[in-house]
């Protein structure tokens, strides 16, 4: 099962890379570079799950997780950050909503691991 997955970092070059894994998953990905596109996105778009950086210029991942999660709380939102402290993790799960809490750099095999999880859960709730 193939899925709409909003990217949201700052980095261009992050943006590419993981759009590209994604998408030869057979995923639709739509991209944002901060916070308030990535509000957007989530409500225009709606995607089936969301990859979320932490650290971005304006708005942070975990104020736009958290508003995310009040519209959408069963959207699957796993934030991606170089930030991998304890602290960091349960700000991500605790604080902000979010599903996982992925370190960067990114295994990728545990990306698509993710994604298929997270379409498992999506598969179970819709039967």
């Amino acid at each position: 099962m193939s899925g709409k997955i909003l990217i949201v970092d700052d980095d261009p070059d992050f943006l590419f890379v993981l759009n590209r894994v994604l998408t030869r998953e057979g995923h639709k990905v739509i991209t944002a570079e901060d916070g308030t596109e990535a509000l957007k996105m989530a409500e225009t778009e709606k995607p089936d799950m969301v990859f979320l950086d932490v650290m971005m210029p304006g708005m942070d991942g975990w104020e736009v997780c958290k508003r995310i999660k009040i519209n959408s709380p069963k959207l699957p939102v796993s934030m991606c950050s170089v930030l991998s402290e304890p602290q960091d993790l349960e700000r991500s799960i605790r604080f902000a909503g979010a599903d996982e809490h992925i370190t960067k750099p990114l295994n990728f095999s545990k990306v698509i691991e993710t994604v298929e999880r997270f379409e498992i859960d999506f598969r179970n709730e819709v039967v």
